[in-house]
């Protein structure tokens, strides 16, 4: 990741003067416009560029559910094992990448070449 564009996607932006476009940064960050999201560069840097809850959705579900199986593992007292369920987004056509990835803000991409 750290080799890669995403890494600093809101580089991009800021070299254009574009980082207080909503429009923009909704690609270039985590979770804009969600609770818990990115609202700006002064007070929630840690969420700028593309990150892996950026394609990859978000973690919470995971977290929430290694919660909850180990409350339940440890009150069954020798139960089965748990079965997870919550599993992060990883099937990336050239649809889910087109989301931002597309010929007005993106012309550039080629999927095929970038995947």
């Amino acid at each position: 990741w750290k080799t890669t564009a995403h890494s600093h996607a809101m580089k991009t932006l800021v070299d254009k003067g574009m980082q207080f476009s909503q429009d923009c940064v909704q690609c270039h960050t985590v979770g804009f416009g969600k609770p818990g999201g990115f609202a700006d560069l002064r007070t929630t840097a840690w969420l700028a560029n593309v990150q892996c809850e950026s394609c990859h959705g978000p973690a919470q579900d995971h977290v929430d559910e290694e919660r909850k199986l180990a409350r339940e593992f440890a009150g069954a007292h020798g139960g089965t094992p748990p079965v997870r369920t919550a599993r992060p987004h990883n099937h990336f056509d050239a649809a889910f990448c087109a989301t931002c990835h597309n010929p007005q803000n993106s012309p550039q991409f080629r999927y095929e070449t970038y995947m």
